[in-house]
C-alpha cells in the first residue's frame, strides 16, 4: 500500500498504516490504494469534507489537528468507498440518491469497523 504522508510523526504513520491495513483486510480490499494524508486546511474548505475517494481509487484524508480515531473512521469511511467503486456499487455519474446510499453505507461501516478496532486499541482515543 503506497501511503503518502504530510508533517506526520512516525507513531501516527506506524498507528495508520496498522489501522489501514487491518481495514482493508476487514473489508476484503486486495487492490490497495492509493492515501495521500494532508493538513491543508485550505483544501478540507474547497472540498467541504476531511476525506474523499477518487473512482480511479485514490483517497485523500486530512489528518491536522484531529485524534488518530477521528483520521481512523476518515479514512474507513473512504476505503469502505473505495470498495463501493471496486464492485460497482459506486460510479462517477450516480444519482442524488445513490450518493446518498453510498455515503449511509459508509458511515455506517466505518463506525462499526472504527468501535472494533477501538475495543483492540483504546490508545487511538487519546
Amino acid at each position: 500500500m503506497l501511503i503518502r504522508e504530510v508533517d506526520q510523526s512516525l507513531d501516527k504513520r506506524a498507528q495508520l498504516q496498522k489501522f489501514c491495513d487491518w481495514a482493508c483486510d476487514r473489508l476484503n480490499i486486495k487492490n490497495t490504494p492509493e492515501i495521500r494524508y494532508s493538513n491543508d486546511i485550505d483544501e478540507v474548505e474547497s472540498k467541504r469534507t476531511y476525506g474523499s475517494t477518487h473512482p480511479d481509487g485514490q483517497i485523500w484524508v486530512h489528518v491536522g489537528n484531529r485524534t488518530p480515531a477521528d483520521i481512523m473512521r476518515t479514512l474507513c469511511h473512504e476505503l469502505v468507498h473505495y470498495k463501493q467503486f471496486d464492485v460497482g456499487l459506486a460510479t462517477e455519474k450516480m444519482s442524488d440518491e445513490q450518493r446518498q446510499s453510498i455515503e449511509d453505507v459508509a458511515n455506517a461501516v466505518a463506525g462499526r469497523l472504527l468501535r472494533d478496532y477501538g475495543k483492540m486499541h483504546a490508545e487511538i482515543y487519546s
